[in-house]
């Protein structure tokens, strides 16, 4: 019947944990509300320093003299959480998986994650990545290029790429609604600086291959052995 006061700046932590943050700043309160919109801020003021503030309509358009499947990415537009310098801009975005449809995805099914930048600038030290974060935020899994050892060549302005992140399995998560974010970002995983990131730009739901207990997600591919120990 009381309260409880958890000091922390993992936000992980305070998302799970807490009902209500206060966002204390120099002694001054500068944002109090909802655990997960309040991390969302505090992570755009820590990774979006030299931010553009005002919303800009990102254009849409598609790699053209490629070969590639474009086929239902989905625009990026501004009714979409986002911050980042915008030296690149990630203009489009697209889930795929066999089988799933209309935002479903299947544990146990093959999945990908793409996104189409747009590059206003040059960039020498791309880091690109996504994570997926259960209804109340906390973060479940994710991934990078930076994490994954898989160093991208420098982005040339004015050009556009496409970055596909391929998943042999998607997870067996407890059934309901993930959020997926992405972003890109120039530098290195102890320096670097956000060029555009985006909160939950895709919603999906996650459909288990079998149930679980009282936990977030299991393991797949589990090998059982048994037998007696007595002769």
């Amino acid at each position: 019947s009381g309260t409880v006061i958890f000091v922390s700046h993992d936000t992980t932590a305070v998302t799970e944990l807490c009902s209500r943050v206060l966002w204390i700043e120099s002694g001054r309160v500068k944002m109090d509300g909802e655990p997960k919109l309040v991390v969302e801020k505090y992570l755009e003021h820590m990774y979006g320093e030299g931010s553009r503030t005002e919303k800009e309509l990102l254009e849409t358009s598609s790699i053209s003299g490629n070969n590639y499947n474009l086929n239902n990415f989905t625009p990026v537009t501004n009714d979409i959480r986002q911050f980042g310098n915008r030296k690149v801009v990630i203009e489009s975005v697209r889930l795929f998986s066999p089988g799933g449809s209309n935002g479903v995805v299947y544990s146990g099914k093959k999945c990908e994650i793409s996104l189409i930048l747009h590059a206003r600038e040059r960039i020498s030290k791309p880091i690109v990545g996504y994570t997926v974060k259960d209804r109340l935020g906390r973060e479940i899994f994710g991934d990078n290029t930076a994490l994954i050892n898989y160093p991208l060549s420098p982005l040339a302005a004015g050009k556009r790429y496409l970055i596909t992140f391929k998943l042999d399995a998607w997870p067996n998560l407890v059934e309901g609604d993930y959020a997926i974010s992405v972003a890109v970002a120039e530098g290195t995983m102890e320096d670097h600086v956000q060029c555009h990131w985006l909160h939950d730009v895709f919603i999906v739901k996650s459909i288990p291959v079998r149930s679980l207990p009282s936990v977030i997600f299991s393991i797949l591919n589990t090998e059982v052995t048994f037998s007696s120990m007595d002769s």
